[in-house]
């Protein structure tokens, strides 16, 4: 397991961006939920596998990735 988030990181910085990857659709709904009220405006996208992720994040370029 990857280590445990730390809003004070990302603070303070003008944009951030989170892609959330899991294969539980509830378990990525949840996360999304709690990253929203913690961090407003915030823009959160979700992926299912490696692959959705994959092609999410040439796009959408997050600067955290949570899976």
């Amino acid at each position: 397991m990857g280590k445990e988030f730390d809003e004070r990181s990302v603070q303070g910085t003008d944009k951030c961006d989170l892609l959330i990857v899991d294969d539980e659709p509830n378990f990525r709904l949840g996360l999304e939920g709690y990253f929203k009220q913690k961090m407003a405006g915030i823009k959160i996208k979700l992926a299912e596998d490696g692959k959705q992720a994959y092609k999410s994040v040439s796009k959408f370029r997050p600067c955290v990735v949570k899976h």
